[in-house]
């Protein structure tokens, strides 16, 4: 159907204004309006970037996209790796450039401990071997002074000469922990008598004419080198100083009136010993309990040490085993010394003897390399010694 209403009713519209001829209203004016927009580069990040909908809505809901999410989560996933991965060879250079440091460090040596810069490795070694060292029968020499007697067995405390701490220029006798030199040799184990006693010097040391005196005990004593019996008095000269008489003289002539040797007394102690002339006495300190007897010439040395009896030992043989654990009782060489059954040991340089409640030790030391040049001088040495109690009681054998 045609609506023929509406067409009347805008014919008759347009006939009246025709008839009043009205003029013509005039144009609209255009008022300028502002519009603001997003850029396009922001678009790209709405869902529906790709155009508008009816009405000029935009399209889609969605502030960021999917696709912006996977490239920005992509994004900072690589840059992170790269941090942790940046980080990681950072710190393996920090690490490494550490370990360069400390093997620089191990190989150059501080010089007031001597060692050389350069990787002198051995003395790297004797450093650290110096570091670590303890005291035992394997290392006397790291023992102090009561360590060392309880070691009496494997060590002895001796005197050697150091630069003084005050003056270095002078030499000072100071009192060291060294072990005993033991000597494997053939010594008479029977206790000495006047004929029978055992004069061969344990290593050979030079004796010209075998009278039990050697080429320096020789020139000690003034006995003649070439003559095994030089007073010709049908004793032969070593056998003459064992015994304590004078081999120069004869007719009985004891050595202590020989001018050749002189007689030690140690008031502090209660004993006395002879001692050749041409020796001289050191001692470690004013308490005496320790002095020594050395030969000037070749530096081998007598020492007389004198130990606390602090668990009341009455039988030298028991105190001797419990210091020797290897020792057996049935092979014990016991002798006299100043009428007091004492201990030998098998190498015939120490003695040990229980006297005046003390524990001495006897020893001789012959010097390294080992010379060995007063054997018998240090038999001679044994068989002087005496002991006395107090009040003073002196005894010249």
């Amino acid at each position: 159907m045609v609506d023929v209403s509406n067409k009347n009713t805008s014919n008759s519209n347009d006939q009246v204004i025709s008839d009043n001829k009205a003029l013509p209203s005039p144009a609209p004016t255009m008022t300028e309006v502002k519009v603001h927009t997003m850029p396009d580069k922001f678009k790209r990040y709405l869902s529906g970037a790709q155009g508008y909908g009816p009405a000029g809505h935009l399209k889609g809901t969605t502030f960021l996209s999917s696709g912006g999410v996977k490239k920005s989560l992509l994004r900072g996933l690589v840059i992170g790796f790269l941090v942790i991965g940046a980080l990681a060879v950072g710190a393996w250079l920090f690490i490494k450039s550490i370990n360069q440091q400390t093997k620089t460090e191990n190989n150059v040596s501080v010089t007031n401990n001597q060692i050389k810069t350069g990787g002198d490795s051995a003395a790297v070694s004797e450093k650290k071997e110096i570091d670590k060292t303890i005291c035992s029968d394997q290392d006397c020499t790291a023992c102090d002074a009561e360590q060392c007697r309880v070691l009496v067995g494997q060590c002895q405390l001796a005197v050697v000469y150091e630069p003084c701490a005050n003056n270095r220029q002078n030499e000072c006798a100071i009192q060291k922990c060294q072990p005993l030199i033991v000597i494997n040799s053939n010594v008479a184990t029977s206790t000495p008598t006047s004929t029978d006693v055992n004069l061969t010097p344990p290593v050979v040391a030079l004796d010209g004419d075998n009278d039990g005196l050697t080429n320096v005990e020789e020139t000690i004593f003034g006995t003649n080198v070439g003559n095994s019996d030089t007073d010709g008095d049908s004793y032969s000269d070593g056998l003459e100083v064992y015994n304590l008489y004078s081999p120069i003289k004869g007719s009985g002539a004891r050595l202590v009136d020989s001018g050749l040797i002189n007689n030690w007394t140690n008031q502090s102690y209660n004993y006395s010993v002879f001692y050749p002339t041409v020796f001289d006495i050191r001692r470690t300190d004013d308490n005496l309990d320790m002095v020594s007897f050395v030969a000037t010439s070749t530096e081998e040395f007598f020492q007389v040490l004198a130990l606390d009896n602090n668990d009341n030992f009455t039988d030298i043989n028991v105190w001797y085993l419990q210091q020797d654990q290897i020792a057996q009782a049935d092979k014990i060489d016991n002798i006299n010394i100043g009428g007091v059954k004492a201990v030998l040991s098998a190498d015939g340089l120490n003695a040990y003897v229980l006297a005046n409640n003390k524990i001495f030790v006897i020893s001789y030391n012959p010097g390294y390399p080992v010379k060995n040049n007063f054997n018998t001088t240090f038999k001679m040495f044994l068989k002087s010694f005496t002991f006395f109690s107090s009040p003073y009681e002196d005894s010249d054998n």
